[in-house]
Formats: C-alpha cells, sequence, structure tokens
C-alpha cells in the first residue's frame, strides 16, 4: 500500500462542459416503464483512449462530486462518462416504488450500465465505482463482462457487515452527548430531528468530507438526494449507517477470487482516505483476494471523498494507473 501526502485541498481542479450530454432509453428488465439513464460526457467514445465510466454513490447520489474527474480527458485525453442512475439526478424517478425491495436491486442497476454501454457503443472501457458505486462496480466485474480493462474501487466497502462495524467504532468517538443524542433518536426513529442531523453532521466532519465548507459539487449531489429518498431508503432503510434493507446482506468477499487477471488485464486500482468511513479494514478483503494486480493508495489529509479532499494527488495517482500499460 502506498499513501499520497500533501493536503491540496486549495488546488480544486476545473473543468470544462461536458462535450456531450443527454438521455438515454431505458426500460428496466421485467417491466413497461419507459425510462431515461441521464448522461455527461468528456471526450471522444471514438478515439483510442478507452473511457473511465463512473458509477456515483448513495445510493441515488448522483456524481455531480465526481465531475472534477473530467480533468481526466483535459490532461490526459481520457474520456470521461458520468451518468445519473436510476432514482436520482436528473434521471427516472419512481417515487411510488419506495420500499419496493423487488425492484431496486443491485441486477436493476447493472443492467441500466450495460444498457448505457449499449446505447453509446462502448467496447472497451475502464470502471471507476465510488462508496455504493464501488460495491456495483464490484458485482459488475463478477459478471466477467467483455471490454473491461482496468478497475478502480474507491472507498467502498467488501462486505455492510464491516462497514457498519467501523461506524459503530467512528461513532464511539464523537463527544458523549453526540452520541447519546444519536442513539436516542434512533430508537425513536426521530431521523429527520435537527438534533439527529446536527450530531450526525459532525460524524460527517470526521469521516465524510473534512473540507469546510463542502465544495459546491458535494452539497450538490447531497441536497439531490435528499430530495428523493426512494432508493436509499429501500435498499438501506431510515439509516444507511445501520442498514434494515437488503445491502446489509451484502458481501463479495467469498468472491472476489473469480476477479481475475483475465477479468482485469490492466488490473485494480483501491482508493481510500485515511479518516474514511470505509477504511483500509473495510477495504483489505480486495487487496488479499482478488487475483489481479492490484494497486492500493491512501490519502493521508482525507476521509471518504478523496477526490474532492486531495484532488491534485487523487487525479495523478489515478491519471497514472489508467495510462499505465
Amino acid at each position: 500500500m502506498s499513501s499520497a501526502n500533501g493536503h491540496d485541498t486549495k488546488n480544486a481542479l476545473s473543468y470544462g462542459p461536458p462535450t456531450r450530454a443527454g438521455k438515454i432509453p431505458f426500460m428496466p428488465p421485467g417491466t413497461n416503464l419507459q425510462c431515461e439513464t441521464a448522461y455527461w460526457l468528456w471526450g471522444d467514445l471514438g478515439s483510442k483512449v478507452p473511457p473511465l465510466i463512473i458509477l456515483h454513490g448513495g445510493p441515488a447520489a448522483p456524481g455531480r462530486d465526481q465531475r472534477p474527474l473530467a480533468t481526466l480527458h483535459e490532461k490526459h485525453g481520457i474520456p470521461v462518462l458520468l451518468y445519473d442512475q436510476m432514482g436520482s439526478g436528473a434521471s427516472t424517478h419512481l417515487r411510488d416504488t419506495k420500499g419496493d425491495a423487488s425492484f431496486w436491486t443491485d441486477s436493476l442497476f447493472l443492467a441500466e450500465l450495460e444498457n448505457v454501454k449499449k446505447y453509446l457503443q462502448i467496447g472497451t472501457f475502464d470502471l471507476m465505482g465510488h462508496s455504493c458505486g464501488g460495491m456495483l462496480a464490484v458485482l459488475y466485474a463478477l459478471t466477467q463482462p467483455q471490454g473491461l480493462r482496468k478497475l478502480v474501487i474507491s472507498s467502498a466497502p467488501a462486505s455492510d457487515t464491516l462497514r457498519v462495524r467501523v461506524h459503530a467504532r467512528q461513532r464511539a468517538e464523537l463527544p458523549q452527548d453526540l452520541q447519546d443524542t444519536i442513539i436516542a433518536c434512533e430508537k425513536e426513529g426521530r431521523f429527520d430531528s435537527l438534533e439527529y442531523q446536527n450530531a450526525r453532521l459532525e460524524l460527517a466532519r470526521r469521516n465524510f468530507c473534512r473540507l469546510d465548507p463542502w465544495p459546491p459539487e458535494l452539497q450538490e449531489a447531497m441536497a439531490l438526494m435528499m430530495e428523493d429518498d426512494t432508493v436509499s431508503y429501500t435498499m438501506y432503510g431510515p439509516n444507511p449507517l445501520e442498514p434494515t434493507g437488503p445491502r446489509k446482506y451484502y458481501d463479495v468477499r467469498s468472491r472476489l477470487s473469480e476477479i481475475t487477471e483475465t477479468t482485469v488485464p490492466g488490473g485494480v486500482l483501491l482508493t481510500y482516505g485515511r479518516y474514511d468511513m470505509s477504511p483500509d479494514e473495510v477495504m483489505a478483503p480486495f487487496f488479499t483476494h482478488i487475483r489481479a494486480r492490484v494497486k492500493w493508495v491512501q490519502f493521508a489529509q482525507s476521509s471518504h471523498m478523496p477526490h474532492l479532499e486531495e484532488p491534485v494527488a487523487f487525479l495523478a495517482a489515478l491519471g497514472d494507473f489508467l495510462l499505465m500499460e
């Protein structure tokens, strides 16, 4: 494992408007629903450089915070594709399906990714997933998709049980009054109360994003996620950090050996922040169990958002990995 040092938060990445943007028709498998996936592309998919497809987290926290990574196109000529997954941002929302765990599944989002690739005629590609998007990216790699060259897993857990265990430890590091507030509000179901939100905000300042204020891209992503909690509520429950929904059973540790040099011939990059809510112990199974080349980088001044907290260092590590033969 290597460490990227040097706090460069003042050197925020500047990026221009997308080369292309639009909406892709999508019919979720087993339905006749006419839905759309909104996307933004920086660069030319017809170039010889494989595009980087980025899967945002949340779930349903549209990847506005990932947009600075469009700088990869400006600096290295790497096409960058971002899209809002179903139920988030500018893509189709289905609020009447809240609580329907048979609809909001990882299989739905994997089918959406395939649909995006097919519509845009993407052959060889690299795939990056951040947080929940990293969980999805690993599941996608396990399908042994054709064309996948390199895989980037950023601040994502190999098991939700591991993630929750770390969360409990991080919560125990808060001042006692904040711990008591969180425990009481969760016991009483007062997740929308101001005191609960303020206590959670202190936890987020430590392990989610340590910048003050949060960058506009992250504020926008969080605001959009809060506008519609259909997906997060269904997959996790009212408190994603103590899940009651189906995502609590996420655990890919026993299958990681299926990701081999054949699956990802270009290798795997793992990234996370020193103060991350998905720290080294949560990501370690990726390093020890995947049977392909794996590089692991820690960002010493960051938590869950090293691409925003240390953007220059993060871009350098990501760019080097993607350009490496």
